[in-house]
């Protein structure tokens, strides 16, 4: 045996301090949760609240606009058109997520139980908030308005693919276009525009040129809220992809169960909630369940104290109703490449 073998040094063990950790855990950018919940409380409001059970439907009422016959002449008997009203349904989605630590596991370990589990939260949070932003991003192309009134010189709305494209030689009128069209389809004001987070390269430029350059661009950009989703793709065809509403024109509704809600405990589970730490104004359920198990498989002890936690919660996902045959609030851009 060598000499001094007992007091060999082992590898050196160190953490990475938080900035370098950070890179690992880095969240997407998620522009669609932005625009649904933009006004998200003077849209449907407290309807989430009235829902008591996972099993109750939930539906929305709204007044359809009536379109008299303006006339030319004046009558003792008119026959004025008559109101009327629609219903629309929500539909409910759970996301939900486990995470787990053990005491045993950890004590023996260089991370201890309360970093692995802030590591184990960070990673479900951006889990759950990645396929919510995928869903709201598919609802925009699966409710995108068929119906748009732009002018033909700005482009030619495609009505296969509800999508209106602005040639790459129009690139620098881009905004202007979509303000413009937005104008045309009677909606002014601010606009909320979810895009690829590639589009960003051209606001970059074109809000560079200076306010007394010949070329300056920003004009463009005054009413327009940019919302960048890494959950927006493009195919080769187009450079940008944006989708684009007014104010209060979508929402999201969150939901969780009452028992949550109340707080129980039974047994080994208890029921109780906690906020979301990515700072989106909505209250998660939480089932804590705490436990023994043998985790000595990975890395802890044949007889080990666990906690698991199953965190979830209801979205439903909803837009202003339009009475016109496939009208909807949401319209679709494209810049194309080429």
């Amino acid at each position: 045996m060598a000499n001094y073998a007992d007091s060999v040094l082992l590898a050196a063990v160190g953490k990475l301090n938080k900035p370098y950790q950070d890179k690992e855990f880095r969240r997407k950018l998620y522009g669609a949760h932005n625009m649904f919940l933009d006004g998200v409380e003077y849209t449907i409001p407290d309807l989430a609240a009235i829902r008591e059970a996972e099993t109750q439907t939930t539906t929305t009422k709204y007044l359809t606009k009536s379109t008299p016959t303006v006339g030319s002449a004046r009558s003792c008997s008119p026959s004025p058109t008559v109101g009327d009203s629609g219903t629309a349904d929500l539909s409910w989605t759970t996301y939900s997520f486990p995470i787990t630590v053990s005491y045993k596991r950890h004590s023996g370990n260089f991370y201890k139980r309360a970093e692995a589990l802030a590591a184990e939260l960070e990673g479900g949070f951006q889990a759950a908030h990645d396929a919510i932003e995928t869903a709201m991003v598919a609802y925009l192309e699966s409710n995108k308005t068929g119906v748009n009134a732009g002018s033909a010189f700005m482009g030619t709305f495609d009505t296969t693919n509800d999508i209106f494209p602005i040639t790459q030689a129009n690139k620098d009128r881009f905004y202007n276009y979509i303000m413009t069209v937005m104008r045309e389809n009677k909606y002014s004001g601010r606009l909320l525009a979810a895009e690829n987070v590639g589009a960003g390269a051209i606001h970059m430029e074109q809000t560079a040129q200076g306010q007394a350059n010949s070329s300056n661009l920003g004009y463009q950009y005054g009413n327009i809220e940019f919302m960048p989703s890494h959950s927006i793709t493009v195919t080769s065809d187009y450079n940008i992809k944006s989708y684009v509403a007014a104010p209060d024109s979508v929402a999201v509704l969150d939901w969780i169960p009452p028992l949550n809600r109340q707080g129980e405990v039974a047994g080994e589970r208890e029921w109780t909630t906690m906020a979301d730490p990515f700072g989106f104004p909505w209250t998660w359920s939480v089932l804590y369940k705490k436990t023994c198990a043998d985790t000595s498989g990975s890395g802890g002890a044949t007889q080990d104290l666990t906690e698991v936690w199953e965190i979830s919660i209801d979205l439903a996902l909803t837009k202003a109703p339009l009475s016109v045959a496939d009208e909807t609030p949401i319209f679709k851009f494209g810049l194309q490449s080429s």
